[in-house]
């Protein structure tokens, strides 16, 4: 019993190591994701305020960015995702990298729209293949200003001339049937974005 138990203990262990260094490597990937093709992304080590690990896009000698791991409280459970901010504090792209949400409903945050959609038939504008549209929708929104959002019609359903003046506005809109999901992951951003940003330019906003 007790050589059981030692070899369960040592695989167990095993196991742990393989699921953080997987969890790693997906998250590393969903930071690379945020960033323009060919930036080189650096690893780095955040002292508080800033949280113990983020990543900076540079392009030369030059910061292109900055992508930080969020994390809100979603109807079910931790929504886990990637958030990167350029230099102005606008965000660059944002990437779901884990949810336990209702599926139909919150988990929607992750819903992938494609190029080949019905609505894309019908002159709703080009869609990128396999993106999340939900998280697509907070490319160029400023973290901040005050963040508003919309109920009365999905982003991916919008046509772009509106698209454009929701990000004008700071507007977001939430996904139908899932209010709770969509605010969670708008007061991730809300509680950890500008105080980054304003921890990595000298206090300012």
């Amino acid at each position: 019993m007790c050589i059981f138990g030692y070899y369960h203990f040592i695989y167990a262990f095993i196991d742990r190591a393989k699921n953080r260094s997987a969890e790693a490597a997906g998250t590393k990937v969903g930071a690379v994701a945020v960033f323009a093709p060919g930036a080189r992304i650096v690893d780095t080590v955040g002292t508080p305020p800033l949280p113990r690990q983020y990543w900076i896009g540079r392009n030369g000698p030059s910061t292109t960015g900055y992508a930080f791991v969020v994390e809100s409280r979603g109807y079910f459970g931790i929504i886990r995702y990637i958030a990167g901010i350029d230099e102005q504090g606008r965000i660059m792209g944002m990437k779901i990298l884990s949810q336990s949400e209702t599926p139909g409903l919150g988990a929607r945050v992750e819903e992938l729209v494609s190029e080949k959609s019905l609505w894309n038939a019908f002159g709703g504008g080009v869609r990128k293949n396999g993106y999340q549209w939900f998280m697509e929708q907070f490319k160029g929104i400023s973290v901040n200003k005050p963040l508003y959002v919309s109920t009365a019609l999905e982003w991916r359903f919008l046509p772009e001339k509106i698209k454009k003046e929701f990000t004008g506005s700071n507007t977001v809109s939430a996904i139908t049937g899932a209010t709770v999901s969509t605010r969670a992951i708008i007061a991730g951003l809300e509680k950890n974005l500008p105080t980054w940003y304003a921890a990595l330019h000298g206090g300012k906003l």
